[in-house]
């Protein structure tokens, strides 16, 4: 479980991230009978597509600030704050200590905060300049219109907050990316899962269609022929979609396409073809100045334009087993893979980098995809190139196509920003994941140091408790206990192996 709490002086700014949340998460329930707060229970779906159940307290707007009663209760458990302003009062740009005050005394330390400023109207004087809010307060900061903004300002928004969501779930829950086990999902309910303030008669005068076994094969091609007949009349095709629509709005459904799809969105549904196509056409435009032959695509008003943050790379490595796909998106967004480019606040820390190491990385998300190639390119890059505007996808791919047929460690570009690193989690994901490949790569190019025996046999368990056997076989080989321990100090044969070479005896 994963709390959010939402907080700040601005009620509208409340009621659009919790308008997001619903309209981009399931929505559970909404209890309202917790003292001076509401929460709202939302599930979201995560990158190996497994739900986390996410927490979001509001204070209700009728408590005052000065009501301290509900403070320590709301906070409880918290894992990200989120502080509303607005943009246009003084005394809600004052308010924003106190709200960092509140934070800071109730919230355990390394707790993360960011701020959303709204605003009614662009031109308005009194609003207070983005220069002067981040002057004042280093924090994470986004600005959002509430009237007359576009959908691509919608898009947006949209995009901070629920990457901001995940991103600050895979910091905490760094480890929870193993396969889940399956469960039996069988139920014997007949009735309809609606959110809590949907009316349910109108679910129930809705039509339900219900599986038809047919007698023949004449029998099913006539019902078939009579189904398309229906499509293929446009009044009834306009009809069906108009009630679609409805059932849309009234259910606060989200439906998406080519053109408004996010790559959030694409990366968990693993469409990678869709992914490439989009990377292709908004590359073309931005070089050709919106000339090229995708033209009629981005100017479609549905066309969402987007880019790779660092939650997509990670989700994207973690997923994607292409290495062109890889590299395409690589050469594009090269500063992108580097988390340390973000701006991040952390309650009472004192050191960034200590917290930065407890994010993803870049090489365990690609040890959890299981691309070899992937994997020895990463470790072989010496610096990430600064994102370049006319930089064109098709050029850079097709000029480095070329070298890496030749060879699976590409030479990267050569201005000093960032070294990829492994770490221990390296091989505990390969192990974990099965990728085999990997397992032999790191241990025998001694890319991850064993440090003693009860590592070792920590990483015999790991491989067991995942039924990864083959890859506990490779650990119990000779090849690798050599690598691991001196020759002249080997240890004994644990239990766990004597009881395996009983049981190949027996």
């Amino acid at each position: 479980m994963f709390i959010v709490t939402l907080t700040g002086d601005s009620e509208i700014g409340k009621n659009k991230i919790l308008d997001i949340f619903q309209k981009r998460n399931q929505i559970i329930d909404v209890n309202d009978n917790i003292r001076r707060y509401t929460r709202y229970r939302f599930y979201m779906k995560l990158w190996n597509q497994s739900r986390v159940i996410v927490n979001v307290h509001r204070e209700r707007a009728e408590e005052s600030y000065y009501d301290k009663g509900y403070h320590s209760s709301m906070y409880r458990g918290n894992a990200l704050c989120i502080i509303t302003h607005d943009i246009n009062s003084q005394d809600s740009f004052r308010n924003v200590k106190r709200w960092i005050g509140d934070i800071e005394r109730f919230c355990a330390v390394g707790t993360p905060i960011i701020v959303v400023g709204f605003y009614s109207d662009i031109n308005d004087p009194d609003n207070i300049p983005r220069e002067k809010f981040e002057s004042v307060y280093p924090l994470p900061y986004f600005e959002f219109q509430t009237k007359d903004h576009t959908e691509q300002d919608q898009f947006y928004f949209d995009k901070f907050l629920l990457e901001n969501l995940e991103l600050y779930y895979n910091y905490y829950y760094k480890k929870n990316v193993y396969p889940m086990k399956e469960e039996d999902n069988t139920t014997t309910t007949t009735e309809p899962i609606v959110p809590t303030d949907a009316r349910q008669d109108s679910v129930d005068e809705l039509p339900i269609a219900f599986s038809k076994q047919f007698t023949n094969v004449q029998e099913q091609n006539r019902y078939e022929s009579m189904f398309f007949r229906v499509f293929k009349n446009k009044l009834l095709f306009k009809l069906i979609f108009k009630h679609i629509h409805w059932i849309h709005q009234r259910y606060n459904i989200s439906a998406y396409n080519f053109y408004s799809s996010p790559f959030r969105k694409l990366i968990v549904d693993k469409n990678f073809d869709f992914i490439n196509k989009r990377l292709l056409v908004q590359d073309s435009s931005s070089s050709s100045g919106g000339g090229s032959d995708n033209s009629s695509i981005i100017n479609n008003p549905l066309f969402m334009w987007d880019q790779f943050s660092f939650i997509n790379v990670i989700n994207f490595l973690r997923v994607n087993t292409d290495f062109k796909l890889f590299e395409m998106v690589f050469n594009r967004y090269q500063s992108s893979f580097d988390p340390s480019k973000e701006m991040y606040y952390f309650v009472d820390l004192e050191d960034l980098t200590m917290k930065m190491e407890t994010f993803p990385q870049i090489l365990e998300s690609a040890v959890i995809g299981g691309n070899l190639k992937i994997v020895k390119y990463l470790s072989s890059v010496t610096s990430l190139a600064p994102p370049s505007p006319t930089s064109s996808i098709s050029s850079t791919t097709s000029t480095t196509s070329t070298t890496s047929t030749t060879s699976a460690t590409s030479t990267p570009p050569t201005s000093p920003i960032k070294v990829f690193q492994f770490t221990e989690e390296c091989l505990e994901f390969a192990i974990g994941f099965g990728h085999k490949d990997i397992v032999k790569y790191l241990i025998e190019e001694k890319k991850v140091r064993i440090l003693n025996e009860s590592s070792y046999r920590n990483l015999i368990s790991l491989s067991d408790l995942h039924k990864q056997y083959k890859i506990t076989k490779y650990l119990d080989s000779k090849k690798v206990k050599s690598l691991v321990f001196n020759q002249a100090s080997m240890p004994p044969p644990s239990p766990t192996i004597i009881q395996r070479l009983f049981n190949k005896v027996t």
